[in-house]
Parts: structure tokens; sequence; C-alpha cells
């Protein structure tokens, strides 16, 4: 049984999409989430977004509470 019990970790994590830990999968499904983020950043009437599902808007909000999403946040996307 997998549990998460690190540091950082019990904050970030209900669920991931298959563990309580995040795994390959979530690393690789966030990129693509963002860049859906991104997008309705640079232009706004896209309205993409919303089209998100509930859940896997939930699941963005969990990598970016991991301790460690800032220092891997790409550097010219914070402008």
């Amino acid at each position: 049984r997998v549990t998460a019990k690190r540091k950082g970790f019990d904050e970030a994590s209900e669920t991931f999409t298959v563990f309580p830990l995040p795994t390959a999968a979530d690393f690789t499904l966030y990129p693509f989430l963002a860049y859906i983020a991104r997008f309705e950043l640079k232009k706004p009437d896209l309205a993409v977004v919303k089209l998100v599902p509930p859940k896997l808007a939930q699941l963005m909000g969990r990598v970016e509470a991991l301790p460690f999403f800032g220092k891997t946040y790409p550097p010219h996307w914070r402008s």
C-alpha cells in the first residue's frame, strides 16, 4: 500500500491520477493541462480552461501545490 506521508506531499494530495503520491502519469499529464491554461492567459477570448473537466482541474491544483513545483515552473511563463 502506498501512503502519502512524505513531507510536502500530505498537503498536496488527496489522490493523484493513480496513487496518493504523484506518478509519472501525473507529471506527464500536467504540462498538457498547463498549456491549456497558458493559451487562455495569452488569448482570454478562447475560454478553454472551463472545458477542462473538474477532476483534471483538481489534479492541476495538486501538482501546483507540490513543494518543488515553483522550482520546475518555466521562468518565461512567470511574466
